[in-house]
Order: structure tokens, then sequence, then C-alpha cells
């Protein structure tokens, strides 16, 4: 990955990125493989943390796909994710009250 440093902020088609891919697979298999991948790009690139795609920053993500059954990775991930980048919070909040003031109801 060092060598590729790209490879890693690539957005795919339909809006994913590589830590979002990883970070999407928590709920399925083997959670804790998402744990190293998500520790793995973090490493490389830290700001991956940063990057918004399907509509969401990826502590946010993370957050939606932990449940019951997959806890502790998923706990692990966001951790993570809040270390990397905390603002995801407030920049999530941001940018839902974006799209609520530019629907109209």
């Amino acid at each position: 990955l060092d060598m590729c440093l790209p490879a890693i902020r690539g957005e795919s088609s339909n809006g994913h990125f590589p830590i979002h891919f990883a970070i999407c697979t928590l709920p399925f298999g083997n959670p804790q493989a998402a744990v190293e991948v998500v520790n793995c790009l973090l490493s490389v690139d830290p700001s991956v943390a940063s990057e918004e795609g399907i509509g969401s920053y990826p502590l946010i993500r993370a957050c939606l796909e932990t449940n019951r059954l997959n806890l502790s990775s998923g706990l692990e991930v966001i951790n993570l994710l809040y270390n990397a980048y905390p603002e995801a919070i407030v920049n999530a909040q941001a940018s839902l009250r974006r799209l609520i003031d530019i629907s109209e109801f």
C-alpha cells in the first residue's frame, strides 16, 4: 500500500472508498478482518478516515454496521476511526443539516 497510495483513496463508480468497503464487511464473515483492514489503511494514510463516501463518513458507517453479533470488532473499528478523525461527528451533523435545509417539505 505504501507504494500505491492513490489506491487507498480511490473512489469506486458508486461512491465507495476502500475504507467503506472494509467497514461494510463488519456484519459478514470475519469481523476481525475488517478491524485489520481498517487499521492497515489508517496506518498508511490516516486521512482516509475523513473520506465522505456513500453518504457518510467511515465513523458513521461503522456505527451503522455494528450490531450485537460483531460488537467487539465494531467498537474497535469505531475507536480507530474516532481517534483518526473525531470531527466526523460534527461534520456528519452539519451535512445532515444541509440536506434538511435544501429539502422542501
